[in-house]
């Protein structure tokens, strides 16, 4: 098995980038409007960031569901019973119950030895289960045993690989703060740092009261655009 490494670029992340990228465009279309007031400026920018925000809450919830999902389905691959019927269930109940009497990592894996060549599989999946639920680096022999059983199984060093992945972005703080900086809007600019209420402000955005009056010069320019246009016609 691979050592854990993040998740690399998603597909959230990379909707995250366009998205920042949109805002920061945004920003710059308005840094060159002349026809603002500094708060209608405000209020445009505020706008702008927080509808930015709000779209990188909702993707960073929906990688979150994904990986979840992802994780799930790895501990179902690995864990699972097909279809079990009655007796099948009392078996796997009997097995967790055995299971979880287990006191250390050496008994463990003498139960796991008499379970296979036994061919108890209930037994020997229910063993492989608390294993994973009990690794941990105090006692690295529980890891050990999850580790060799699930990549013997079909397709348990990727499913393994996949799900150690998603444990390690979700419990190491370096993958936590790589997460929060990708699905966050960044430092504020510097006309927007201080105000306490972005989302009041934001509300403004829509009010004509932050558009400055046309200049006689641009009364003008729009008068012969005008008279241009009239002409061609």
């Amino acid at each position: 098995m691979t050592s854990p490494r993040g998740v690399g670029v998603t597909p959230e992340r990379a909707e995250a980038a366009k998205s920042r990228e949109r805002l920061a465009a945004e920003r710059e279309h308005l840094s060159r409007q002349r026809n603002l007031t500094a708060r209608g400026w405000q209020a445009r920018d505020a706008k702008a960031t927080e509808r930015t925000r709000t779209e990188l809450s909702e993707l960073l919830a929906q990688e979150r569901q994904r990986l979840v999902g992802c994780l799930d389905g790895g501990k179902r691959r690995m864990f699972g019973h097909v279809l079990p019927g009655d007796s099948k269930i009392i078996s796997i109940r009997d097995a967790a119950d055995r299971a979880s009497r287990v006191s250390n990592p050496d008994e463990a894996a003498t139960l796991m030895n008499l379970a296979e060549m036994n061919g108890d599989e209930v037994l020997l999946k229910a063993l492989a289960r608390e294993c994973a639920e009990r690794a941990n680096p105090l006692e690295p022999g529980y890891g050990a045993l999850f580790t060799q059983w699930a990549s013997n199984q079909p397709g348990g060093s990727e499913t393994l690989d996949e799900m150690a992945m998603i444990i390690h972005e979700f419990s190491d703080p370096g993958a936590r703060l790589v997460r929060e900086s990708v699905f966050s809007v960044g430092p504020l600019p510097g006309h927007l740092r201080g105000i306490s209420d972005l989302r009041a402000l934001a509300a403004e955005a829509d009010d004509t009261s932050g558009v400055l009056p046309p200049t006689s010069a641009q009364k003008t320019g729009d008068h012969l655009s005008a008279f241009v246009r009239a002409d061609i016609r």
